[in-house]
């Protein structure tokens, strides 16, 4: 039975009980010390009636107690659900309200959501809690869901199951080794379903994550302990993951780029890898390794690889590479047949890393998840991407097929902000673009045309 990503993190924690686990700029856990604080929140959890089924809304600051957290959630058997405090309330209430969650773990806040409040670290003890047995849920129950932004207006809640899960981390010891031995700067916000691998990843093979502050973006060049390179100088990370979006952002400072020299490996995705991005990057850092990824969130993190080379970095496009060891893919034209190599067509990915689909959502999960029968029945995911294979069998993204867009690593439904902006009062009608600007950062722009005076164009939101 594939165990739950808390009993993996508890079985590292009978095996090394004092290894670093997990640290932010002002606490260190041992797996011991991690291990416990999750298994007393699981057993809260539980005394509170979640378990195998539930989900549970985890809306914690960045830190240890966010790892704690997520643990905590699979010892009690529930699914979490990240909900980044930096969010806007609104969005995070549309994603409380569509989970139908049974508790939210919080560090303090959540009072403004109509959901009961279980605080990280109790504020006195529970009597009883010893009693209590934590569940042990199967490989196929939800570890997480995930939302991502939809088209209707409302995003949809991506399940992905402790199979799924176990699969990506063995598919990532696979091609990269296992990170025994590494220490993971996590950045990514845990709404961010790459986070997955930054907090989690490491801890269950034995290896360290550190936990950033938050907005990253924002420190590169910060004098304090919060700064990029302040941070690297004094944890040394060898594993660093990040969208092209914030490594642009970390490329415009010299020291927090050559802050990241001492890595393994550097893994990026999110969005597309530009070219001039890959040289900068192959240039500043020519001991790491640099691979582009690619896996919607449907896929469970990441489905494709590919190593830059300081050749390729000079070519147009980067590639998106091969699918992991957890992923099948293919590229097939309107009738789902396969396409020949270099020509464009529809992106599928299969296989184990496919996730259960969308929460309550039937009818989305029946067009978007394809079932293939056959001997060994497989299960596809149509991504909506464009793709075609080169020459020497690489996968290289071409675009979309819908109105979906990228911005910093976050799919975007320009149709789901259009239907906000034209419920507002007064709203006749409302256009949304994706516009890269000078300094190669994309930013949505909106026009409105309103019942009474004209809006000058021209507002937008910074990728």
């Amino acid at each position: 039975m594939t165990p739950a990503l808390f009993g993996q993190v508890r079985a590292v924690a009978l095996d090394h009980p004092t290894r670093p686990a997990v640290s932010d700029r002002t606490t260190t856990l041992t797996f011991a010390e991690l291990a416990l604080a999750a298994e007393a929140l699981g057993r809260r959890l539980v005394a509170r009636g979640a378990g195998p089924g539930d989900r549970v809304g985890v809306m914690v600051e960045r830190g240890v107690d966010l790892v704690v957290a997520l643990l905590g959630v699979s010892a009690a058997g529930a699914a979490y659900v990240p909900l980044d405090p930096g969010y806007p309330v609104e969005r995070r209430r549309t994603v409380v309200e569509d989970a139908d969650l049974a508790l939210l773990v919080t560090d303090g806040g959540g009072r403004e959501f109509d959901v009961r409040a279980v605080e990280v670290t109790p504020r006195r003890a529970e009597p009883g809690l010893a009693e209590i047995v934590l569940p042990s849920p199967s490989p196929q129950d939800p570890a997480y869901v995930i939302h991502t932004s939809g088209s209707t207006g409302r995003p949809k809640g991506v399940v992905v199951t402790h199979a799924n899960v176990a699969a990506l981390f063995d598919a990532l010891d696979t091609a990269y080794g296992s990170p025994f031995d590494d220490t993971f700067l996590a950045v990514t916000s845990v709404a961010f379903d790459i986070a997955v691998m930054e907090l989690l990843w490491p801890l269950t093979r034995g290896g360290a994550t550190i936990v950033s502050p938050a907005r990253m973006v924002d420190r590169l060049d910060s004098p304090g302990d919060d700064g990029l390179p302040s941070l690297v100088r004094r944890f040394r990370p060898t594993l660093f993951q990040a969208t092209p979006s914030l490594l642009s952002a970390i490329a415009s400072s010299e020291e927090a780029l050559l802050s990241l020299r001492h890595l393994r490996a550097l893994h990026v995705g999110g969005e597309v890898l530009p070219v001039g991005l890959a040289q900068r990057l192959v240039t500043a850092l020519p001991g790491v390794r640099v691979h582009n990824m690619y896996g919607p969130t449907e896929a469970t993190v990441w489905a494709t690889t590919h190593e830059v080379t300081p050749e390729e970095a000079r070519s147009t496009a980067i590639p998106i590479g091969r699918p992991l060891r957890h992923a099948s893919v293919r590229v097939v034209g309107d009738d789902g047949s396969a396409v020949a190599p270099g020509e464009v067509g529809e992106l599928w990915v299969g296989g184990p890393c496919v996730a259960a689909g969308y929460f309550r959502l039937p009818e989305q999960t029946g067009e978007r998840f394809v079932e293939e029968a056959g001997a060994v029945p497989r299960r596809w995911y149509r991504t909506g991407d464009r793709a075609r294979t080169r020459p020497d069998g690489a996968l290289e993204f071409v675009g979309r097929f819908d109105r979906q867009v990228k911005i910093s690593g976050v799919r975007i439904e320009l149709d789901e902000i259009e239907s906000v902006l034209s419920a507002a009062p007064d709203v006749r009608a409302a256009a949304v673009v994706a516009k890269q600007g000078a300094d190669g950062r994309h930013r949505l722009v909106a026009y409105v045309l309103t019942h009474a005076e004209p809006v000058t164009p021209g507002g937008s939101a910074d990728g």
